[in-house]
């Protein structure tokens, strides 16, 4: 954690509460990230390199297009490259974590019907 008001940095076991800094007792701190935290990497590669920055111009202008309007003239190729690849990606993962979730409740099934099964032959 970061103490926001005197800069204080200290470890944590739950990065998700609230802690008083141990050095001046105010209680208004942030989560640090580690050095092999990957979101540290994301964010270098969405800085440093064209690709990423192509994905920061594609999902700033999704979101110019979801609260503006916004003439189709005015989204470059590239740009609407990236935008037809991040909707199949979501696509992908929403399938992904639907079929997921229902690999998971049919186990589930499985077992509860083992078990009454087994509590019926008592």
């Amino acid at each position: 954690m970061r103490c926001a008001a005197c800069g204080h940095v200290w470890k944590v076991d739950d990065v998700s509460m609230m802690y008083e800094c141990p050095s001046c007792e105010e209680v208004v701190s942030s989560a640090e990230r580690c050095d092999r935290c990957p979101v540290n990497e994301v964010e270098r590669q969405r800085e440093t390199t064209r690709t990423g920055q192509l994905l920061d111009r594609v999902l700033e202008h999704e979101f110019d297009t979801k609260h503006y309007r916004i003439d189709p003239g005015d989204v470059d190729a590239e740009v609407r490259e990236g935008l037809k690849v991040l909707e199949g990606e979501r696509v992908r993962w929403q399938n992904e974590t639907r079929e997921k979730a229902e690999r998971e409740r049919e186990e589930k099934r499985r077992i509860w019907e083992m078990q009454q099964r087994t509590r019926a032959g008592f």
